[in-house]
């Protein structure tokens, strides 16, 4: 199994805050069966690691430990207003994860997504349940349009509150993928159900979605 979408990198976002602490996730994924992760760092119109920088920090890790790693990022879509959006995608794929602002609803939320399409891409949405202006209907509509839907764990096990968590129980049937979004060790030991993840990998996305 893959964790897809998670804030493991050290020192790049508000996730790991240092080497050891993602040498720390990396050990609760492998107990637990995971056999690589999607590094997932944020990118907006203001900011973003590059790529070099990433690929740097992953080989630093990989002579700590042992353990599969792929650099993606978690793109706001304002950043593909102003940035081509091939630069972002996940290593070794077409895939590109998306995000929206969180309160504040798009005057059309399919624009970005037709956006990279249009580039040869496959977009991911990421965590739709958490945004609280789109209903389980409007979310369904979005996977119409060939969206990938990426709901997380931690909205599954509650820790957003229980709206979230409804909308996401009820999106895990027709979701693609679910990731962690973990940000830290804590992140990762609070997640009470991982079973999740068993019908909804990131491998098997890419079986079912070829490059």
């Amino acid at each position: 199994m893959f964790d897809f979408h998670c804030h493991i990198l050290p020192n790049v976002d508000d996730g790991s805050q240092s080497l050891e602490e993602t040498i720390e996730m990396i050990n609760f994924l492998k107990e637990n069966n995971f056999s690589g992760v999607i590094a997932t760092p944020h990118a907006n119109s203001l900011y973003f690691p590059k790529r070099e920088i990433l690929n740097e920090i992953k080989e630093n890790i990989l002579k700590h430990i042992d353990f599969n790693i792929i650099i993606g990022y978690e793109v706001r879509v304002d950043a593909i207003e102003n940035y081509d959006p091939r630069i972002f995608v996940i290593e070794g794929t077409n895939f590109i994860l998306l995000e929206f602002d969180f309160y504040k609803k798009p005057s059309d939320i399919i624009e970005p997504f037709i956006k990279v399409m249009k580039y040869g891409l496959k977009p991911i949405f990421a965590h739709p349940e958490r945004y609280p202006y789109l209903t389980f209907n409007e979310i369904k509509k979005i996977k119409d349009f060939n969206v990938i839907i990426q709901i997380n764990a931690k909205s599954l096990n509650g820790f957003y509150g229980i709206e979230v968590m409804r909308k996401a129980q009820k999106l895990y049937e027709i979701c693609d993928l679910v990731g962690s979004d973990a940000h830290s060790i804590e992140d990762y030991r609070n997640l009470k159900n991982l079973s999740f993840y068993n019908n909804k990998d990131f491998s098997k996305l890419i079986n079912n979605f070829r490059i």
